[in-house]
């Protein structure tokens, strides 16, 4: 049996703090606390050196902005305490 890929395009862009807030409701992990940042440790759909980030060195994340990745892609992302310079 031949399976025909669903397309990801259909889905309404959200921004990532209200995908990451859904998925916490869900889980009940919880809300990212007060002062942290979301940082993007992983993105599978990424071409290197884009792909991985050294632990301190992940990029952080524009929470009013979506998330896209490509099909059969995996995104990790983790809650940083924001540095006030």
């Amino acid at each position: 049996m031949k399976r025909t890929p669903t397309k990801a395009t259909n889905a309404p862009e959200r921004p990532l703090r209200d995908y990451l807030k859904e998925v916490s409701d869900r889980t009940g992990i919880g809300a990212i606390p007060q002062g942290f940042h979301w940082h993007l440790a992983v993105d599978t759909s990424g071409s290197a050196p884009q792909d991985l980030f050294n632990a301190g060195e992940e990029p952080a994340v524009d929470h009013s902005q979506p998330w896209s990745l490509k099909a059969r892609s995996s995104a990790i992302f983790v809650a940083r305490k924001q540095v006030v310079s």
